[in-house]
């Protein structure tokens, strides 16, 4: 990270090895190791696929301020009507710049799928966040808006699906 902090688990990686596997036509799971524990990465031809322990992740609510998810980079959460509302850039530049700056990441609910902007701390916002889209599925799960039962398909503004599965 900028401010020098190390990460656990880099989501772009796992986004990224999804598409590589989706591009060659693997639909085996293949194992990804991070510091203390793994993650699995397939493609279904279509949309990549992360598997992700949840205890790998610190997850807490903070009254009116969103969800906090923690998997070595720190996202704030927040469910939002609208992505694109001027209220979504405002706050994301806010937090993600601030003294105490963190990822700031939205979800908004769609038919099939969660639509994801984040804004990284120190940075802006970005069009793909792997860790981002593993904070909305977390963070959509404790706000009870959880779709499917172990799985979510997170949309990207830069038009990429990722599908997300945390096991207990």
């Amino acid at each position: 990270n900028r401010d020098g902090t190390p990460e656990r688990i880099c989501g772009n990686a796992l986004r990224a090895l999804g598409e590589v596997f989706r591009r060659c036509g693997s639909s085996l799971p293949q194992c990804v190791h991070f510091e203390g524990f793994d993650a699995w990465v397939q493609s279904d031809g279509e949309d990549a696929t992360c598997h992700a322990p949840e205890e790998a992740f610190r997850i807490s609510k903070r009254v009116g301020t969103g969800i906090a998810v923690d998997g070595g980079t720190p996202h704030l959460v927040h469910r939002v009507d609208n992505l694109h509302a001027p209220r979504v850039e405002e706050q994301g530049s806010i937090v993600s710049t601030g003294p105490l700056a963190e990822n700031a990441t939205f979800y908004a609910l769609r038919e099939d799928r969660i639509g994801v902007r984040t804004f990284e701390r120190g940075v802006g916002e970005t069009a793909s966040c792997g860790t981002g889209a593993i904070a909305a599925h977390l963070a959509s799960r404790l706000n009870g808006d959880y779709r499917q039962r172990d799985e979510n398909i997170l949309h990207f503004t830069s038009g990429e699906n990722l599908r997300v599965c945390c096991e207990n």
